[in-house]
């Protein structure tokens, strides 16, 4: 599940952490919510700002963790995932502006598969082997290993990685170009145990114990009532904690939005619409390389924004349309929601 933690800096970054607190070149538009924002604040303007964003998962049976843990998967079995950020961002000239993001991580109910092995007697021993989908026991003739699969469950909660950042604005008519580029600094918990006291795979930590970079090019097309543009993010990480290292990430992002407020009427109500594919690679933990990790993702986020002088609030629903991530369960429902202040 190693989307989870990435996924809020990734998501940070693409929405950009104020969307609508500086509606490019005076357009009464901003964009889509989970798209890399390709203009940034000017000179002296502050936006400040929190972020939370809610997963349920799909459950995932016993039985099932149970199969595929005898197949050697990592599958996790998880009821939701809850992450939330007090956000800031400063425009130190006209075109280049600097923010750091401080995110807070709950996961509810993690459960995973264990196995045990004990050498059967010199009488013979029992086996546990798949058929047909089940896992089943054997009586061995000999000795033998035998493995026991048993079930562990972890709530987890703790300070993420803090993400600083930094990005480039070139303002050209109606068109907008943003280079962004991040770090996450090794801050966040990496300590979280299950209800067996054991260490909780470095996948599902709150930190990481890396340091992780991320660079961006964002273009939008920008028009007095509508917004559209590009994005392209990706993500390069480290070694952390127990030499484990999450796999580096790509995400292409498409969105937009449109203003259907009335002219001069003093506020803005926008619906907005994004569409975006992450390319995971494969963890390491040590020299091994985990390949029931990694895979593609595709989202889409219908949404809506409301403005009105320094205050925005918007809102998303994220549907997931593939998941290709062979580690991770598929999400039931996963909702947005941020509130920000410019200055």
């Amino acid at each position: 599940m190693t989307r989870l933690r990435a996924a809020a800096a990734l998501s940070l970054l693409l929405a950009g952490l104020a969307p609508a607190h500086h509606p490019s070149g005076g357009s009464s538009a901003a964009g889509g919510q989970h798209t890399l924002n390709a203009d940034g604040p000017l000179a002296g303007k502050i936006y400040l700002g929190s972020r939370v964003e809610a997963t349920r998962f799909r459950d995932i049976s016993t039985e099932r963790l149970r199969r595929e843990s005898a197949r050697g998967k990592g599958l996790h079995g998880i009821h939701s995932h809850l992450s939330f950020s007090v956000d800031g961002e400063v425009g130190i000239t006209d075109w280049f502006s600097a923010g750091v993001s401080v995110p807070w991580v709950v996961t509810n109910n993690l459960r995973s598969m264990h196995s045990t092995s004990a050498h059967g007697g010199a009488a013979g021993g029992h086996a546990l082997v798949e058929e047909s989908g089940l896992i089943v026991s054997h009586h061995t003739a000999g000795p033998t290993m035998v493995e026991d699969l048993s079930e562990s469950e972890a709530d987890i909660d703790g300070l993420g990685d803090i993400l600083l950042w930094a990005q480039a604005t070139v303002r050209a008519g109606d068109v907008r170009i943003g280079f962004r580029a991040g770090v996450e600094v090794p801050v966040g918990e990496t300590d979280e145990k299950d209800d067996r006291g054991g260490e909780i795979d470095m996948s599902h930590q709150p930190g990481s114990g890396s340091w992780d970079f991320l660079a961006g090019v964002a273009v939008a097309y920008v028009q007095e009532r509508w917004t559209a543009g590009v994005s392209v993010l990706g993500r390069v990480n480290t070694r952390g904690r127990r030499n484990y290292e999450i796999g580096d990430a790509v995400t292409v992002s498409a969105g937009g939005s449109v203003n259907l407020a009335p002219d001069h009427a003093g506020w803005t109500l926008s619906p907005t619409a994004d569409l975006w594919a992450e390319w995971h690679g494969r963890d390491q933990d040590g020299r091994r390389r985990l390949e029931d990790s990694g895979g593609w993702m595709i989202t889409a986020a219908p949404g809506l924004r409301f403005t009105v002088g320094p205050l925005t609030v918007q809102a998303s629903l994220p549907v997931q349309l593939h998941n290709g991530i062979d580690d991770e369960p598929d999400e039931r429902i996963r909702g947005q929601l941020s509130v920000g202040l410019s200055f």
